[in-house]
């Protein structure tokens, strides 16, 4: 890959990054201040499945979207517990797109799941309808989608093993008390 691509690429995948963080922030202040009390606010963020698979080759792609991942991470619990806005994410398998024109008509000839934008956006309308639904990421495929956050937690004592677990929970206790932030 030629320089010029490469910085092409990685400015792609910043601006994706800090739309997101720009998006988020705007739409924060908009959820915050243009509604009354009460009323349901929510914010959906558009993540990917590359987000938590790997997929060879897409360095600057798969890295950006971790970061979006980030963002719902570090930004739902407090968006919920200070301003009552539901932060989610969607994480989208291949969708028919402009960015994979190039390859959809592999995945459709092949019998291999993917789906039209609508089915992304049915999951984004059901997620933005349904006030108990918030800090949740799901992944989409095929038209169907699967809430991946509960299930990360859960099994947490499973791949980071019983003393990583509870090392990370107090540690996270500490953090959510306010830790970092006292001198």
């Amino acid at each position: 890959m030629s320089s010029l691509r490469y910085l092409e690429r990685l400015s792609d995948g910043f601006a994706q990054v800090i739309g997101t963080l720009h998006f988020a922030r705007i739409a924060a202040v908009f959820l915050r201040e243009g509604r009354q009390q009460g009323d349901d606010r929510s914010l959906t963020i558009l993540s990917s499945v590359n987000a938590f698979r790997e997929s060879p080759g897409l360095y600057i792609y798969q890295t950006g979207k971790h970061a979006v991942h980030g963002t719902l991470r570090s930004s739902r619990k407090i968006l919920w517990e200070r301003d009552g806005i539901r932060v989610n994410a969607v994480c989208p398998g291949v969708t028919d797109s402009e960015m994979t024109k190039h390859i959809i008509s592999a995945f459709k000839a092949g019998g291999l799941y993917w789906q039209p934008p609508d089915a992304v956006g049915k999951i984004i309308l059901g997620l933005q309808a349904d006030p108990s639904i918030y800090g949740k990421a799901y992944y989409i495929e095929g038209g169907g989608a699967w809430e991946f956050e509960n299930t990360f937690l859960e099994y947490q004592p499973q791949w980071l093993g019983e003393e990583g677990t509870r090392r990370m929970r107090v540690n996270s206790e500490a953090v959510q008390k306010g830790a970092l932030t006292k001198n």
